[in-house]
């Protein structure tokens, strides 16, 4: 007896389909202004979301490798060298007039072209243990023979 007395509770609360369309004529016709206000409050949002994520976010990825500044400064941190250490191979990279300066990162010649440079005696030491944590070992027992 529940379930009938629901059902027609239901079909008793069923909007007339002879009216549908009434919103649609002229002399009827409405604008719900609130639906309207918020429709438009969600694109706006959408929109400076959008916005927000190419401006913020895509673009440091791009930034961090086209940047030479940039990919050094993150190189530094991506091997946690100390603001001294990596002040020192800025130095090496300007006194060496490199172009890009992240090189030293791959290459330790430059570091040893800088521990034999007699502007770097004083910090000769930081050097090796700059090499030693950059590149796993003692660059400067072999390779100064080589360099």
């Amino acid at each position: 007896m529940l379930l009938r007395f629901d059902s027609i509770f239901l079909l008793s609360q069923q909007a007339d389909f002879r009216h549908l369309g009434d919103q649609f004529r002229e002399e009827t016709a409405t604008v719900d202004y609130t639906a309207l206000i918020i429709v438009s409050a969600i694109a706006v949002i959408v929109v400076i979301g959008l916005l927000f994520y190419q401006r913020f976010i895509v673009d440091d990825e791009d930034v961090a490798c086209n940047d030479s500044k940039k990919l050094f400064s993150n190189l530094c941190q991506a091997h946690e060298i100390k603001t001294d250490n990596c002040r020192l191979l800025q130095k090496i990279t300007r006194k060496l007039k490199m172009e890009h300066p992240a090189l030293v990162f791959v290459d330790p010649s430059f570091i040893v072209q800088a521990t034999q440079n007699s502007q770097f005696e004083s910090s000769k030491t930081a050097l090796e243990s700059l090499g030693k944590q950059l590149f796993g070992r003692s660059i400067f027992l072999a390779e100064v023979e080589q360099y």
